[in-house]
């Protein structure tokens, strides 16, 4: 899966992210890309290995298109088989995201 930034006025876009999981498969339905507004920066959810995962990506917002996005950390580190991020506070640095280790009503916060 690949992740494009493009600009509608000139017609161009570029691949940033490119998602690689031989073997797997994409959940669509819980697939968000959630970008801060404070910063160059979104969040990614992936299952690169095997887990379900929420990432930080960072980007130049003076010039998105001029290199591809930097993965900066992995938000959680528990193995979960789903993770939906319910929201931000970008003051605090807070995601709040739903988990399902093991307990479906299972809620997180992480910095």
């Amino acid at each position: 899966m690949d992740l494009y930034f493009g600009r509608c006025e000139i017609g161009k876009s570029r691949i940033v992210l490119t998602e690689t999981t031989p073997g797997a498969w994409i959940d669509f339905e819980h697939l968000e890309v959630r970008f801060l507004k404070s910063s160059g920066a979104f969040l990614w959810p992936s299952w690169r290995n095997g887990h379900m995962h929420l990432y930080v990506y960072s980007f130049d917002m003076q010039n998105p298109m001029g290199a591809g996005a930097k993965l900066e950390r992995q938000l959680n580190k528990r193995r979960l088989r789903s993770a939906e991020h319910r929201g931000v506070d970008e003051a605090t640095g807070t995601v709040f995201f739903q988990a399902n280790p093991g307990d479906p009503g299972n809620s997180k916060s992480v910095r």
